[in-house]
């Protein structure tokens, strides 16, 4: 009986992995039948990326030179071989696992020497052969292009809107985001603008070389390391936005900054081509920032210069190569090819040195890590892959703060469902905030949405015209990208109408289109989005589409549901190009990625330049709104968009900028963004020990609710959010006043006498309004605190801490209860040093001591005496009894301290350890 049960048991365990074997076809899974899945694949959400379909198709037909790829050509992640792509496994691949498929045409990405991947999503280029056997592979969820035709940039200081200047300037708070490290995605990054270094380099001396008791730019010098440099002027140039600037004036020490001319050729020269290297501090020429101790605006005799040094760029990462920080960052520059949207965005996250300057960053102390997403001159087709690269390296890189400053307006359907939100989330889960500008949308006349009843028919309508104005050129509009998007399981019917009459129903046969080519795919999300991907384009580039208007025809809807449509071309970016006629604003027109479930998505209002149709302080009409697609919302805070940033005098800008630190109103949703970023890093430095979830939630319960203009009504809402960050309320839980407060003045008496301590007296300082001032002191001004903040005014050191007769210069800070600061100098000469004078008490047992010892010298020697057969030992007239006694009595108390020291070494032994 148990032969036959233990027959019947090892009979049951085969069973299914035989049936498991015959459920597959062997050709239906590249590691075969062991490795897959035992359920087939389902009919539902589409597996493969219908832009494949499209680029398969343009490269069999028209090659590199498409005008899809717009006029620099196709972008790195597509060529005749290979394809860049997305896969999601059914769970993370082993070495093995990875190896045989790229035995098949499946190149896994490594960089950095780590193959790219967020959970169970890889990055990989894959030969077009291969892409009909990923197909059938039952382990492969999903396979999605890199590529995408439109890749775009979601576009004094706003940080007092927010309440970060407050924050770091408030005593019980003085946070800048130190500790915390923030990936910005973002198209290029200036390493060499002054903006970006720390005031590290220590304190340095200006010599008045023409005796006018005044600091004269170009005539003045800094001495380094014995030699003495001329200090020249570096502008902080402030450009409007028809990159007019404001006449140079005078050196501003809370704006501009000093360099030494070490070359005396009259600017400042940096980066290889001028002859640095990784360990120059600033990567160039000494670059310097005032300590204006007194607040008055000038570079006083006394006052010294803080030297530039670190750059606050932990690393930059561009096409797939990372520059570091102590190694190679310096050699960025000459890698990038735009630098202007990266230096603005870090420039507001970060930028500045506090205590020196006014424009300063929103969390100053933060390091950043700069990822540069590929845009070969301007070529109109992008890639996803270094945005994905981007989310890979913030977990590994212990970021805790990812700024997503890109977007894809027309391509990817906005529900939350794509590879690359749905890596953000997984990174979100592994405690790094996802921080989404929702880009600038709303008034471009690219979106539209119409609800349509179950039998009806429904038209959009857009409009193709002559061109796109750049300068004095019209070029023309070669290019259309459009996708409809639709919520119920139906397939209505689509045709379009050309301004000729001419129709066409769309669907995957369609090659032509009068004389332009036409691409027509459609796919289902695991979301239930449908969408329909429509492409339009002339071969020659130089040509135009028929001007005039369009019809999209939808008929055949079975039940209630809403349209959507997205549209652009080549050329107009967020400006007004190839437009829909009766455009949907207000509604849908947040872009990805702030789709994502994770994501932050931060709106943009007016901080302090009006626009061409809103006041600071209310919502930018160009702003995106949700909801997404599937009704969850995609806005959730509001930020300003437009202080002045660092802008780049490399690169496309370049020539724009006559000065090398130039400045410019930064608009756009992508202004917004860095503030909300910089807001959570700056929660991060003051709660350590709060997770991401508490960060979030602290942002959005803060938000400032009053005042919205337009007011939308409850909140949340698709155009606020939660209303307005308000980091100062986040951090404090009340709001802090825009309005900087009042210069306290300061003053320092230093009081010396000889032999006495000498006492720093800074009571004769005062606040405004009466307000009790807090008061430091650096005393020999060498930027080492003596005695932090304290409510005493006064301090001292002994004298024997001096050098007799040196001349010394101390300083005194001193604030004010919301952190307003001013400060003061004081030269004094070190006191002399007196020898202690003898207390009269003192003195007298002295003497007598001195009576004793003298009269023990004068009593008669010790005489030796040999006396039975040993030594006695007698003094002139000594008793021999009284010897004898004082001996008994020095052996009783030997015998004593005997007994007493084995008692306290048994009982207390471990109170005698040292």
């Amino acid at each position: 009986m148990r032969r036959i049960l233990f027959f019947l048991a090892l009979g049951l365990l085969f069973i299914p992995v035989t049936l498991s074997a015959q459920t597959y076809d062997a050709g239906d899974c590249i590691l075969g039948p062991l490795n897959c899945h035992a359920t087939p694949h389902a009919e539902g959400p589409t597996k493969m990326d219908p832009k494949l379909d499209l680029l398969r198709r343009v490269m069999e037909t028209e090659g590199l030179d498409s005008s899809v790829f717009g006029p620099a050509g196709a972008p790195r992640d597509v060529d005749e071989e290979r394809v860049s792509v997305l896969v999601r496994f059914d769970a993370a691949l082993n070495k093995d696992e990875r190896s045989l498929y790229e035995e098949r045409g499946v190149d896994f990405e490594v960089r950095d020497g780590r193959v790219v991947r967020v959970g169970d999503i890889y990055l990989a280029r894959v030969k077009w052969s291969a892409l009909e056997e990923l197909a059938r592979d039952r382990r492969i969820r999903r396979v999605e292009s890199t590529w995408s035709p439109t890749v775009e940039l979601p576009l004094e200081t706003t940080s007092k809107l927010v309440g970060a200047a407050q924050a770091q300037r408030h005593p019980e708070l003085e946070v800048d985001g130190s500790g915390v490290t923030v990936v910005d995605i973002d198209d290029g990054f200036d390493v060499f603008h002054p903006h970006m270094f720390r005031a590290d380099g220590g304190l340095y001396e200006w010599h008045d070389e023409d005796n006018t008791g005044r600091f004269d730019p170009g005539v003045d010098t800094v001495e380094i390391d014995g030699e003495r440099y001329t200090l020249r002027v570096l502008h902080a140039t402030q450009y409007d936005r028809d990159y007019s600037s404001e006449p140079v004036g005078d050196f501003q020490p809370d704006r501009d900054w000093l360099y030494a001319d070490i070359n005396d050729n009259q600017q400042r020269d940096v980066g290889p081509q001028g002859g640095f290297t990784e360990s120059d501090p600033a990567y160039g020429e000494p670059l310097f920032v005032v300590d204006d101790v007194n607040r008055n605006g000038r570079l006083d005799a006394g006052e010294k210069l803080v030297r530039l040094d670190t750059s606050k760029f932990k690393k930059v990462v561009h096409d797939g190569q990372s520059y570091l920080r102590g190694d190679n960052l310096i050699e960025v520059m000459d890698a990038q090819y735009s630098t202007y949207h990266g230096a603005g965005v870090t420039s507001i996250l970060a930028g500045g040195q506090p205590g020196f300057h006014n424009r300063v960053g929103l969390a100053p102390g933060v390091e950043v890590i700069g990822h540069s997403y590929f845009v070969e001159e301007q070529s109109q087709g992008g890639s996803f892959s270094d945005q994905f690269y981007a989310i890979q390296d913030a977990m590994e890189s212990d970021a805790q703060i990812v700024l997503h400053e890109w977007t894809d307006i027309v391509s990817m359907p906005f529900d939350g469902s794509s590879l690359v939100e749905q890596a953000m989330d997984t990174a979100r889960d592994a405690g790094v905030i996802q921080v989404n500008p929702v880009g600038n949308l709303n008034s471009a006349g690219k979106h539209i949405h119409r609800e349509v009843a179950a039998g009806e028919s429904v038209e959009l309508e857009f409009h193709v015209g002559d061109g796109f104005q750049w300068g004095q050129q019209t070029v023309p509009y070669a290019v259309i990208y459009l996708s409809l998007f639709w919520r119920g399981d139906h397939t209505p019917e689509v045709t379009l109408i050309g301004p000729s009459g001419l129709e066409e129903v769309l669907d995957t046969s369609s090659s032509q289109f009068n004389d332009a080519q036409l691409w027509v795919n459609t796919q289902e999300t695991e979301r239930n989005t449908r969408q329909m991907l429509v492409y339009l384009w002339k071969e020659n580039q130089l040509q135009s589409l028929d001007v005039g208007d369009y019809t999209l025809r939808l008929e055949g809807f079975e039940h209630d549901d809403g349209v959507t449509g997205r549209i652009t071309d080549q050329h107009s970016s967020w400006g007004r190009g190839v437009t829909w006629h009766d455009e949907t604003i207000d509604y849908g027109t947040a872009v990805y990625p702030s789709s994502a479930d994770s994501a932050i998505g931060v709106a943009a209002f007016g901080g302090v330049h009006p626009d061409f149709s809103t006041e600071p302080g209310e919502l930018r009409d160009y702003s995106g709104r949700g909801p997404r697609l599937d009704g969850a919302p995609m806005v959730d805070l509001a930020a300003p968009d437009d202080p002045y940033a660092a802008m780049t005098t490399s690169g496309e800008f370049g020539p724009h900028f006559s000065d090398p630190a130039p400045f410019m109103t930064f608009g756009g949703t992508s202004g917004a963004g860095p503030h909300v970023a910089a807001a959570a890093a700056l929660l991060m430095d003051h709660f350590p020990e709060w997770d991401a979830d508490a960060i979030e939630d602290q942002l959005l319960a803060s938000a400032m609710t009053d005042d919205l203009a337009p007011d939308f009504g409850d909140l949340p809402n698709r155009h606020w959010g939660l209303g307005k960050v308000d980091v100062f309320t986040a951090l404090l839980g009340e709001p802090g006043t825009e309005e900087p407060p009042q210069l306290p003045q300061a003053d320092l008496v230093v009081i010396t006498e000889d032999g006495q301590e000498v006492v720093f007296d800074a009571s004769a300082g005062s606040a405004p309004d009466g307000e009790e001032l807090e008061y430091r002191f650096d005393i020999e001004y060498d930027g080492l605190w003596n005695r932090d903040w304290s409510s005493d005014p006064h301090f001292s050191l002994p004298p024997s801490d001096f050098e007799p007769g040196s001349e010394y210069t101390a300083r005194v800070d001193v604030r004010t209860p919301s952190g307003a600061r001013s400060g003061a100098l004081a030269t004094f000469i070190a006191p002399e040093l007196e020898s202690p004078q003898p207390d009269p008490e003192e003195e007298d047992e002295d003497d007598e001591e001195g009576a004793e010892d003298d009269a023990e010298v004068e009593s008669p020697p010790l005489q030796v005496v040999e006396q039975d057969g040993g030594c006695n030992a007698i003094g002139g007239g000594s008793n021999p009894t009284t010897l004898l006694l004082v001996v008994a009595l020095i052996a009783l108390s030997m015998i004593r301290r005997t007994k007493d020291h084995r008692r306290l070494s048994g009982h207390n032994r471990a109170n005698l350890r040292i």
